[in-house]
């Protein structure tokens, strides 16, 4: 069922856009793009809305990470890009600062924790 949806987005974008088939995403609260067994986390849906694939592909991998190293050093690295160009390039495009996004991914990986696997306060701040 849920390559079906992957399928009609990917469609969707293909043939309107990205910003129609994130609307469509929205409205239907699905992911955009599914990052690979997460759940569903509001800011990563709003962090697809980039058009720039290699920063769509970044914020993805972060949230699949977010139990690692995320410095703007590393996410420049792996994003192949300079640190300053990089942040640079972020801010731009999201209107935050790469650390923004990424404390707001665990805040909110975090509050899904709680919510639905019952995880202790001191699990999850270590995790």
């Amino acid at each position: 069922m849920t390559s079906g949806m992957d399928l009609a987005l990917a469609l969707v974008e293909k043939d309107l856009g990205s910003k129609v088939a994130l609307a469509v995403a929205r409205q239907l609260i699905l992911f955009f793009r599914r990052p690979g067994g997460q759940s569903q986390f509001s800011r990563l849906l709003e962090a697809q809305a980039s058009t720039r694939g290699p920063l769509r592909e970044i914020v993805v991998w972060a949230v699949e990470h977010l139990d690692k190293d995320l410095s703007v050093e590393n996410l420049a690295r792996h994003a192949a890009m300079s640190r300053r160009n990089f942040t640079r390039v972020f801010t731009a495009e999201f209107g935050k600062s790469p650390a923004h996004y990424i404390e707001r991914f665990r805040i909110e990986a975090g509050r899904q924790c709680l919510k639905i696997h019952g995880i202790i306060l001191e699990e999850i701040a270590s995790a």
